[in-house]
């Protein structure tokens, strides 16, 4: 029975490990720079800035700035190798949220060869009140 724990316990990790870091994902749509695109009609900038184990994503607006950091060894990510889409989240917790909030980072590309970046944060105060907001912006690759 222990040789069967410590065999899955080897496999779990094994396929934990084998997948693929989120800073190599991210940079794969998106090298590090400043990309300018739009948002419908308007404006907008993606940011991407790696570190050896981290890799941070900045979107601006003419309203908003926004950003978020995903590191490779976190397990609040996933990629899909098939289509190279990029997905996180991260729990905001705040005495003024209810049952707290939630941060997501969702990076894709379209039809359009560009990359569909999209950051929001969804959040609902202690009186109900919905505070969630976003930021996303299309850029080429």
């Amino acid at each position: 029975m222990k040789s069967l724990l410590l065999a899955m316990t080897f496999a779990l990790s094994a396929s934990a490990m084998a997948a693929t870091p989120a800073t190599t994902a991210v940079t794969a749509l998106l090298a590090n720079g400043e990309y300018y695109g739009t948002n419908g009609t308007e404006k907008c900038s993606v940011k991407v800035v790696t570190a050896s184990d981290a890799v941070s994503v900045f979107i601006t607006t003419k309203k908003n700035s926004v950003g978020f950091t995903v590191v490779d060894s976190s397990s609040n990510y996933s990629v899909n190798e098939v289509t190279g889409e990029v997905s996180a989240t991260q729990k905001l917790t705040a005495p003024h949220y209810l049952q707290g909030a939630a941060k997501v980072l969702n990076m894709t590309t379209n039809d359009n060869d560009e990359v569909e970046v999209y950051i929001s944060t969804i959040a609902t105060n202690h009186r109900g009140d919905d505070l969630s907001s976003y930021a996303t912006c299309n850029v080429a690759k």
